[in-house]
């Protein structure tokens, strides 16, 4: 169920498209606050830098593909579940076996890419839901995709819409999580425009359902 709160956001007017509003948002939002368990990743540079953004009774954040050792660092760090976007010809073998092992529960929503064009893809953004649901049971989350970029940046914007943020607030929650992440987010492109603005779209059936 997508909370009412998110229903009341999706009606309302805006001065501005989401893009937008995420730019004006980025010069405000800093990437580590006191409280969030930062350092997921072994990024050198802030800007690539994972960090646990609070949402509900869990916490969520983005990664790009883990190797055997950047699994192990989620499970130091408190992950309970791994989200993997990748197709299945992308996944590295053993992937499932291994998130096992350390004791994280792994769940395979694939994404196409960043057009999200597939008939596979909306079965996959049909389960957001469930994923709102592991962080409302206290889970702490991370979504990666191949590089934690596009699909993941609408994964986790579909996350925080479905749990009754505003564009606003998920964009800014994006941009504390991972900050490239949300960068890709609203750098437009000849081929398929701006990424926020079709993850908006691909939200209307969920608070519509």
């Amino acid at each position: 169920m997508i909370d009412a709160r998110s229903r009341q956001a999706t009606g309302a007017a805006s001065d501005s498209s989401p893009s937008r509003q995420i730019e004006a948002l980025a010069s405000s939002v800093f990437i580590s606050e006191m409280h969030m368990t930062d350092i997921l990743t072994a990024g050198r540079k802030a800007h690539v830098t994972s960090t646990w953004v609070d949402i509900l009774r869990g916490r969520i954040t983005a990664a790009g593909a883990p190797s055997g050792g950047k699994l192990a660092r989620w499970a130091r760090a408190g992950a309970s579940d791994v989200v993997t976007l990748l197709r299945e010809d992308e996944m590295r073998p053993g992937l499932p076996a291994q998130c096992a092992d350390l004791g994280l529960a792994w769940h395979h929503l694939p994404l196409s890419g960043r057009r999200l064009n597939r008939r596979s893809d909306r079965a996959s953004i049909q389960r957001i839901p469930e994923l709102v649901d592991l962080l409302r049971r206290g889970g702490s989350v991370v979504v990666h995709c191949a590089a934690g970029l596009h699909r993941t940046g609408v994964c986790l914007y579909l996350v925080f819409r479905a749990s009754g943020q505003t564009p606003e607030e998920s964009a800014a929650l994006i941009r504390r999580a991972r900050p490239l992440t949300a960068d890709e987010l609203v750098r437009k492109t000849r081929k398929s425009g701006v990424l926020v603005e079709t993850a908006e779209r691909l939200f209307q059936p969920l608070a519509a359902g």
